[in-house]
């Protein structure tokens, strides 16, 4: 009688945790690299700093901190330039030069997947 039970919730438990999804957000830092070309132009190149591995495929939208505020992007403002991920150069003219703050929203992913990769 206690294991049917202790299966029956076992599974309804595996159930439940794997229907409820959950949002994964990263916060990152941006790092503006200026340099100047021969030219006398000044190039900003900036690089998102992460302690995660990111795969651009999984973030659905970018939350960028600017001097005036917020602004939301899709993840076609992410690039791979060098093994590093960067953001692309029409986005950088307004970023907060320092400590500016990237939020990067992953696709959700269900509970049970979460507590398993958190324990792997």
């Amino acid at each position: 009688m206690y294991l049917y039970l202790s299966i029956v919730v076992t599974i309804s438990l595996i159930g439940v945790l794997s229907f409820i999804k959950k949002s994964d957000v990263s916060l990152a830092t941006i790092y503006i690299k200026e340099s100047m070309k021969e030219t006398g132009e000044v190039v900003q190149e900036p690089y998102i700093l992460t302690t995660e591995k990111i795969n651009i495929s999984n973030i659905k939208s970018v939350k960028v901190e600017f001097m005036n505020g917020y602004q939301n992007f899709g993840n076609e403002v992410l690039k791979y330039k060098d093994g590093l991920l960067t953001i692309k150069e029409e986005v950088v003219s307004n970023i907060k030069k320092l400590n500016g703050k990237i939020w990067l929203y992953k696709e959700k992913i269900s509970l049970l997947k979460y507590l398993l990769n958190s324990f792997f």
